[in-house]
């Protein structure tokens, strides 16, 4: 297996690289403290194309690889990663959710703003009462008189639902009196700002604060026919199809963050001086220092491998085993930094708290660390 970058691939790098370090770093701490929302870093970033990076160009996207994602996700977690999961998020659960399982109408009328970077997609799915458990979905979309839906009930904790334009929502069916089993769930595309949408902004969250999280109520939401993703009650099968690319991306952020932490925490250790040197020069922190980049590097390989893969059952394995891996190492590069740091680790005044902070949502967020692990259980060991 090859996992060299092409010239494609270099630039997507590259340019990330440059806008991150150049855009993304002066203020991020000030904004992490604020819960401020990047819109106009996020507005530029989409314009260069990030708001549809694997859309194929004649659909308004950049028609670009998984590989392309991944490196991109990666440079812009390094420094930010809040911004890089709504990122991820647009481009997973609002582009290729379309791209996939769209008719003609809904591309040709919502894929080409998404992808053109003029609005942003939110995935609703978790609720307060259902967490990870699909089988206890509670939004219901009951049919309307004009073949269109009507939403009741609530999602929390949504990636990106504070700054989106359009969400997409894992619905129930009627027939089980609001309670959605896993085979009557249905995808459905609304605009954020309809009548029957209140979107309430969590400000207090651990970590990820700029990532617009938020909870989402729907009271009587009614939902053109063209809402519908795919077929009414499909939904789990096409979730389930969108999160191997979601796994790779949430796996390409924690790498991301893993290397941001490490390249502060080896600065830190170059300029801090004890006894008459600086701390790089004594083996306890050299040791952190490299079994940081021990992991990073064996993380890279699964998320190269992941994005490599050819065959569905090839991205679903290595994505969650990525995933799996890349927010461990998120966790325990996040914390190393933050203890060669010492006292100013805990300190606001230093980056590295931020991303000991916003390292724990990886394992939380979509699907927990535990869900994860017991996949890869199952493919290793069956049922």
């Amino acid at each position: 297996m090859d996992f060299r970058l092409s010239e494609e691939q270099l630039a997507v790098q590259d340019m990330t690289r440059r806008f991150a370090r150049e855009r993304l770093l002066p203020g991020v701490r000030e904004r992490d403290e604020q819960g401020a929302d990047p819109a106009e870093l996020r507005e530029e970033l989409l314009g260069m194309g990030f708001g549809g990076l694997l859309v194929p160009e004649e659909q308004g996207g950049m028609g670009m690889d998984r590989m392309c994602l991944a490196l991109g996700l990666e440079e812009l977690a390094a420094v930010d990663a809040a911004l890089a999961l709504q990122i991820l998020t647009s481009n997973v659960w609002g582009c290729q959710a379309l791209e996939l399982f769209g008719d003609d109408e809904q591309k040709s009328a919502a894929l080409p703003p998404l992808a053109g970077g003029e609005s942003l997609s939110a995935f609703c799915c978790s609720e307060p009462e259902a967490g990870s458990d699909r089988s206890l979905i509670g939004l219901s979309a009951a049919t309307s008189g004009n073949g269109g839906f009507i939403l009741n009930g609530s999602k929390c904790n949504v990636i990106a639902a504070a700054a989106a334009g359009v969400m997409l929502v894992v619905a129930g069916g009627e027939e089980a009196g609001g309670v959605g089993e896993r085979n009557d769930l249905s995808l459905l595309l609304v605009d954020a700002g309809s009548p029957g949408i209140t979107v309430s902004p969590v400000r207090d969250t651990l970590g990820m604060r700029c990532a617009g999280i938020a909870d989402v109520d729907f009271a009587d939401l009614l939902a053109p026919p063209g809402a519908l993703i795919g077929k009414a009650g499909a939904g789990a099968r096409m979730l389930s199809e969108l999160a191997p690319l979601a796994s790779l991306g949430t796996a390409a952020v924690g790498l991301g963050m893993s290397v941001g932490a490490f390249e502060l925490a080896r600065e830190y250790a170059s300029q801090r001086e004890q006894f008459g040197r600086t701390i790089d020069r004594f083996q306890g922190i050299r040791f952190k220092l490299s079994e940081m980049a021990l992991r990073i590097e064996a993380t890279r390989g699964l998320v190269m491998r992941s994005a490599c893969a050819e065959t569905e059952t090839e991205r679903a394995a290595l994505g969650d085993m990525a995933r799996l891996g890349a927010a461990d190492t998120a966790c325990f590069c996040a914390r190393e930094c933050v203890q060669i740091h010492g006292g100013y680790g805990y300190s606001r005044e230093y980056h590295a708290e931020r991303f000991m902070r916003d390292a724990k949502a990886l394992d939380l967020f979509w699907e927990t660390g535990e869900m994860v692990r017991s996949a890869i259980a199952l493919r290793a060991i069956g049922s």
